[in-house]
């Protein structure tokens, strides 16, 4: 296939994003490589260049959509302000999760002589224009949110429109928006092959919030591990919410009201380090900890994974998270230059053996 062609091609799509402003649903491939004269090896090549950079999204059962070029292309951020936004729980930048997400931007920051405010976001608040005047009062110029929650999604779009803008540690797709965060993929399946090893066939998962954007990341993984091992998984039987119940008493909810129910359950999978607070404190719950019963978790949470439970060492999957808060300053600096990025950034992970996985083989 002569290379002028291929290139006329990403060349007409990349021109048409200059005049949108919404995301375009693109014809399925034979529509437009007829419309556009060409094979449709040709276009899909240069669809899948075009997706690489992030100028074309695809979304599964949904179809393709072109990008709209958002930000018009600046000079360094050298000297420029950058909004960091903790998550909404956070007490301050100097909490154990939200100090080394912080770290990392702020080590990038010093690196390139760019400054960092920090902006608290309420949960519920809905008034895009008093943020958009909290934004310029700081004359930020992008933003990087910290495991947002789907109630201020209305105010990180608004923000999108007129700032580059990133979100780490969850994704919230095709809203416009970049976003860093861990292979939850790979955590899910490090975790799965080191039960299955131990003869944990059998275990429960364990969220807040089924619909938040954190447990979707979690679900979408687990079918996908699952499935890659030939079976199914099945959120009615494998995933407890414990959003409508309360936390502290998260051992008594699982000894007397889910284990009876489960019987077979041999293991928990704690997608928050955080709920291992409850279920240590209870002293039965965690005498079956030490004879039997098996957890292992993300080391998202509120304290250091090994400050939970003293003289013991937890069975986890860590991330970077400093390097996580550099690689979104990496992304935030190329949408600020003008430059197209991916729509999603992966940070690898790396599985730490504790002692809280006990053999059943």
């Amino acid at each position: 296939m002569p290379a002028v062609i291929y290139d006329t091609i990403v060349e007409k799509l990349q021109s048409k994003r200059g005049n949108i402003k919404e995301p375009l649903r693109l014809p399925v491939e034979r529509d437009l490589a007829k419309d556009l004269n060409v094979g449709r090896d040709t276009v899909r090549r240069a669809l899948a260049e075009l997706e690489r950079s992030g100028a074309v999204i695809r979304r599964r059962g949904k179809g393709t959509y072109l990008q709209p070029i958002r930000y018009a292309a600046k000079g360094s951020l050298k000297g420029a302000t950058i909004g960091f936004i903790p998550p909404w729980w956070a007490d301050s930048t100097s909490a154990w999760f939200t100090s080394n997400v912080f770290e990392g931007i702020a080590r990038w920051a010093d690196e390139h002589k760019c400054r960092i405010s920090v902006l608290h976001a309420d949960r519920h608040s809905h008034d895009e224009q008093k943020w958009m005047e909290r934004t310029a009062e700081n004359e930020l110029a992008g933003v990087v949110w910290v495991h947002p929650e789907n109630e201020q999604l209305p105010v990180i779009e608004h923000t999108a429109c007129h700032l580059p803008s990133v979100v780490l540690g969850r994704s919230y797709l095709g809203k416009g928006f970049h976003h860093v965060m861990p292979d939850y993929s790979k955590v899910v399946s490090l975790i799965d092959s080191h039960l299955i090893s131990k003869g944990h066939k059998d275990y429960t998962v364990i969220g807040a919030g089924v619909l938040a954007a954190y447990s979707q990341n979690w679900l979408n993984a687990l079918e996908q591990v699952f499935e890659n091992r030939g079976t199914v998984f099945d959120p009615k039987q494998h995933y407890l919410d414990i959003k409508p119940f309360v936390r502290d008493k998260l051992a008594k909810l699982l000894m007397e009201f889910y284990e009876p129910i489960h019987p077979e359950v041999s293991a928990y999978v704690l997608t928050s380090s955080s709920y291992l607070l409850p279920l240590i404190a209870d002293a039965e719950f965690r005498a079956k900890l030490e004879k039997n019963l098996s957890v292992i978790t993300f080391d998202y949470g509120l304290y250091p994974i090994e400050t939970y439970w003293p003289g013991h060492s937890i069975s986890h999957v860590a991330c970077n998270w400093p390097q996580l808060g550099r690689k979104a300053m990496d992304v935030l600096e190329q949408l600020y230059l003008g430059k197209d990025m991916p729509e999603v950034i992966f940070e690898s992970v790396e599985f730490k053996e504790g002692s809280t996985v006990h053999s059943k083989v």
